[in-house]
């Protein structure tokens, strides 16, 4: 396995007194290639920055990580501390360019130990503090976990009235919690519902076979050129993936997020001709990607890169306020949940939102339909109200006044019901 040199640089603002420009010179001339530097603009406080994190990840057995000087890693000891001592459980060596730290020596393999002996010394202090505090607590009365929901007064009642059979249970007593009867716990069931609460059904907006095809990969090769063809600068993010699986998977899960503009689902089986597609442009073979993600963070920290580095946002609940009031003036003109459960992908990506689930795709189409019905049953409404008002306000022309104005009246809801109709047939 080929030993690779990895440095990572870090700022605590643009305006920082070490610029990066500075590290960068330093790493270099220290061997390190320059697609291998990794860049933070945050404090050394912060245990979750950015650059930090996708370093540690391209980090494998065997290689060295370098820096400047050792307070670009954080100014955290025990942050430190467990930085070094992960570094040291997966057999990757660590230099520091200032103090002079080179665990791939003796000298820095002794400074290695110290930094393990030191991590187990805060460890054992940690564990020390809270086992003290617990038996200070005991001591005391008190009891760790969550309060009990039920006092020792109501569960004896409960007892006692399961014991005393159905016909005494009433006995037990109101409880302070608002819980099923402990007969329908007992049973696994909610028991017979009240007349009238039957639960609504969920209405169906699409079937079994458009949910399969609305966000299915594309295989089409026009689709697949016009949308999975890989820029020059998605290579270049795309080539810091360590590994040809992890570039293949880090590719298609950028080709899915821009169309069909969704998350891939986990264990997903990718189409042949999408996995060829983007295959050939890395210059990798299709087989690769059996190895993916094989490591169980791999995976969540790639997607948090490509929200990062591309602009994806999740559907947040101000962008789901905004995405329905784009699809109601659609929804005033069709009763088809398909149609615009077609849209809406299409909007979410034109706007870089990440597309939910087809449940969430499907409720948030249902919404629409609802709030089209009741805004045109509003506007009915007040039309008619309007019409009502201004016959009973001016009767002076005597009875043709109230016959005109009643035809007016029939008029205007016929064109409403019509249009209704229209909507329910388009």
């Amino acid at each position: 396995m080929s030993c690779m040199l990895v440095g990572y640089m870090r700022v605590s603002s643009a305006a920082d007194r070490h610029p990066v420009d500075l590290q960068r010179d330093a790493l270099v001339a220290a061997g390190v290639d320059h697609r291998h530097l990794h860049t933070d603009k945050a404090s050394g406080a912060r245990d979750d920055r950015p650059g930090l994190k996708a370093c540690l990840d391209y980090l494998n057995p065997g290689d060295t990580l370098i820096m400047w000087k050792l307070d670009r890693l954080g100014r955290s000891l025990p942050h430190l501390l467990t930085i070094v001592t992960d570094l040291k459980a997966r057999g990757i060596a660590f230099r520091s360019l200032t103090e002079q730290m080179d665990t791939t020596t003796p000298h820095g393999e002794l400074l290695f130990s110290l930094f393990g002996a030191l991590a187990q010394y805060e460890r054992a202090l940690t564990r020390e503090r809270v086992m003290a505090g617990l038996a200070a607590a005991k001591r005391r009365g008190r009891r760790g976990g969550r309060p009990p929901m039920i006092d020792a007064e109501t569960l004896e009642r409960i007892t006692a009235a399961l014991m005393a059979g159905p016909a005494r249970r009433p006995s037990a007593g109101p409880s302070k919690c608002r819980v099923r009867p402990c007969s329908a716990h007992l049973a696994g069931s909610a028991g017979p519902r009240p007349p009238g609460s039957e639960p609504m059904p969920r209405r169906a907006v699409l079937s079994e076979e458009q949910r399969a095809a609305l966000l299915a990969l594309p295989d089409v090769k026009t689709i697949l050129v016009q949308h999975w063809t890989l820029s020059h600068d998605d290579l270049a993010v795309i080539v810091r993936r360590r590994r040809p699986h992890n570039q293949l998977g880090f590719a298609i899960q950028l080709c899915a997020l821009r169309y069909l503009g969704r998350l891939l689902r986990p264990g997903e089986l990718i189409p042949a001709a999408p996995l060829a597609f983007v295959a050939v442009q890395l210059q990798v073979a299709s087989e690769v990607l059996a190895d993916y993600a094989t490591r169980g963070p791999t995976r969540y920290e790639q997607l948090d890169a490509l929200r990062d580095v591309f602009g994806f946002w999740p559907l947040s609940q101000p962008l789901r306020t905004t995405s329905l009031e784009w699809l109601l003036p659609i929804a005033l003109t069709t009763t088809s949940g398909a149609g615009l459960a077609r849209l809406l992908p299409g909007e979410c990506r034109r706007q870089r939102i990440i597309v939910p689930g087809i449940s969430a795709v499907e409720r948030m189409v249902a919404q629409a339909l609802l709030d089209a019905k009741r805004h045109v049953a509003e506007h009915l409404t007040r039309v008619v109200t309007f019409l009502m008002l201004a016959w009973r306000h001016d009767n002076s022309a005597g009875l043709l006044f109230p016959i005109g104005m009643l035809i007016v009246i029939t008029i205007a809801v016929l064109l409403l019901l019509m249009y209704l109709m229209a909507r329910m047939h388009s």
